[in-house]
């Protein structure tokens, strides 16, 4: 059996705090809006805002990249959780029918928190992460965030439905504030030394030299398109499946156990056999599995046939083959990323994949809403297939 090392725990610890507040934000709150008769399209809608600062994080990028010599991409991190927190503490009380455009600012405000985070934590990480290794600890990393996702998706909607919106909210709040000062007074010293050794790194090219690169401009369109196939099920997951007929309680339970489990398995898997077989290799195999996977449940909608179980099944099958394409190719976006202003190119890719999940969420929820669930699910594989055929553009470059 396999067991993480120090870096792999670190790095698994720092993508459960990333991870927390998405699953809150992005699962649980459509969810329960679902509960609450909120229409879905206005529901897709404050996801698609709350994920713009994810998209656009790219834009101060630089500034963390450039100041991480001085006081080191820890700190950075340590302040946005503290920030995310703050943040979420209107949205306990603020109404999402008649405080529409209060609550999605609250939320934008805790998601450029959340962002800027993310881009000290994937600095962090390519700096204390040698390349052959990327692919395990960006298993890790999924599993961790994922981890987060299921207690705060999951299980805060498990904890509202018993208490209210508020306490689970709290509750987040309370772990985003405690694990800034854990790592404010526990953070192992690599995580210090290794941000700080970049002072003695030779002086930086500029940045527009990075963007001249051929095999960035492919990465960027492969970030555009590749993930709409699954980020289309994942917006949609809650208001769909309500309409099949579960209550709040059955989505809660399902989102915290067998898709959170089917995910992290499925990264675990998926980092280890792209570090050995090659990152674009697994990448491709997954993403090609993932249109199948979203044909067949969409298939499935059409028929007669009113079976929870296979329902379930295809959607765990399909997050298990997410976390398999997660960390291969995010371990790809870091092959790409490497080098003076690492986290600058790595947050502008994966800002792309979030507006990837942006433009995913806003689209299928108007399918949705006019053409049905089977509809969606299918129009929105086609994004995912331009990105396939992308991948072996990508592998002669790399």
């Amino acid at each position: 059996m396999y067991f993480p090392g120090r870096r792999e725990r670190l790095f698994a610890f720092l993508y459960f705090c990333e991870g927390a507040p998405i699953g809150f934000i992005w699962w649980a709150l459509p969810a329960y809006w679902a509960h609450t008769e909120l229409p879905v399209d206005h529901a897709t809608a404050i996801t698609a805002y709350v994920v713009l600062p994810w998209s656009l994080k790219w834009l101060w990028a630089p500034v963390v990249d450039a100041t991480a010599p001085r006081i080191g991409y820890l700190r950075w991190i340590i302040a946005m959780q503290l920030a995310m927190g703050l943040a979420l503490v209107p949205v306990a009380w603020l109404d999402p029918a008649q405080q529409f455009y209060l609550l999605a600012a609250a939320l934008v405000v805790h998601a450029f928190a959340a962002a800027t985070q993310d881009v000290g934590i994937d600095g962090l990480c390519m700096t204390m992460v040698e390349e052959h290794e990327l692919g395990e600890v960006n298993g890790w990393m999924q599993a961790g965030m994922l981890l987060g996702r299921a207690l705060f998706g999951g299980g805060a909607l498990l904890l509202a439905s018993y208490t209210s919106l508020a306490v689970s909210i709290g509750v987040l709040v309370a772990m985003l504030w405690s694990s800034a000062v854990l790592l404010a007074t526990f953070a192992p010293a690599s995580a210090r030394a290794a941000v700080r050794s970049t002072s003695d790194a030779q002086p930086r090219p500029r940045l527009i030299s990075v963007l001249r690169s051929p095999l960035l401009w492919l990465a960027i369109a492969f970030a555009l398109v590749s993930g709409a196939s699954f980020e289309s099920v994942g917006a949609l997951l809650g208001p769909f499946l309500k309409s099949a007929g579960y209550s709040l309680e059955q989505t809660a339970w399902f989102q915290l156990g067998p898709i959170a489990a089917a995910m992290a398995c499925g990264a675990l898997f998926g980092g280890r056999i792209a570090d050995r077989f090659g990152h674009v290799r697994v990448a491709a195999a997954s993403l090609l599995a993932l249109v199948l996977v979203n044909l067949a449940l969409a298939g499935f909608e059409t028929t007669s046939i009113n079976s929870s179980e296979l329902r379930l099944t295809f959607i765990a099958v399909m997050y298990a083959v997410v976390g398999v394409f997660t960390a291969s190719s995010y371990a790809l976006f870091m092959d790409v990323a490497r080098g003076p202003w690492q986290a600058t190119v790595f947050s502008g890719l994966m800002g792309l994949t979030n507006a990837c999940e942006s433009a995913s969420a806003r689209t299928a929820g108007m399918l949705a809403a006019t053409l049905g669930y089977p509809a969606a699910f299918t129009m929105m594989t086609l994004p995912s297939l331009v990105g396939l055929a992308i991948l072996p553009l990508i592998r002669r470059r790399n």
